[in-house]
């Protein structure tokens, strides 16, 4: 029985590992989008200074939409990667028990 839990256990976890990923790196996408937003916006006022504001929302407008976008994705992911261990966590700790109360009871009978 463990033997068929230590095959089974690394499906249940495979997933588990792109969920995690995902949440981590989303929100470095995001803030890559900020920084390249930032820079635009610096370089508008570096080459034009701050008369325009219009050209200068452009960049501000990215670095926000893009770090929102990050943030959307990353934080529902997170909860789903807290949900999906927490059912691998419990099914391991079910397997476990019904594994030593099939070897207890092999034992009281034997």
């Amino acid at each position: 029985m463990q033997e068929a839990a230590l095959l089974e256990l690394p499906e249940y976890e495979r997933n588990l590992t792109w969920l995690s990923m995902i949440a981590v790196v989303a929100p470095l996408f995001g803030l890559l989008g900020t920084v390249t937003g930032m820079i635009k916006s610096f370089t508008v006022i570096a080459l034009e200074g701050t008369n325009d504001p219009n050209q200068l929302a452009g960049g501000i407008s990215e670095a926000l939409y893009t770090t929102a976008a990050g943030l959307t994705i990353a934080a529902p992911t997170l909860v789903f990667y807290a949900i999906f261990e927490n059912f691998v966590n419990s099914s391991t700790i079910r397997i476990e028990a019904a594994t030593t109360d099939v070897v207890n009871a092999l034992v009281e009978k034997g």
